[in-house]
């Protein structure tokens, strides 16, 4: 249920945003949510990247106590 995008240089043009946020909806409307990094966090935080993922998984799919 996560979807994971990574936007380089061109999703600084307003067109590509507005692009994103239009087709990144139909996804949610369903109950997916959508993460966005940039290229320049994958390449320079590679490891806090992984951290917000890891993040989302323990508390969407956490196994409750016994």
């Amino acid at each position: 249920m996560l979807i994971i995008e990574v936007d380089g240089i061109t999703h600084l043009y307003e067109t590509t945003s507005i692009y994103d946020d239009a087709r990144q909806k139909v996804p949610e409307t369903i109950g997916f949510k959508v993460t966005r990094f940039t290229d320049e966090e994958l390449l320079t935080d590679i490891n806090g990247v992984r951290g917000v993922i890891e993040d989302w998984i323990d508390i969407n799919y956490k196994k409750p106590p016994p």
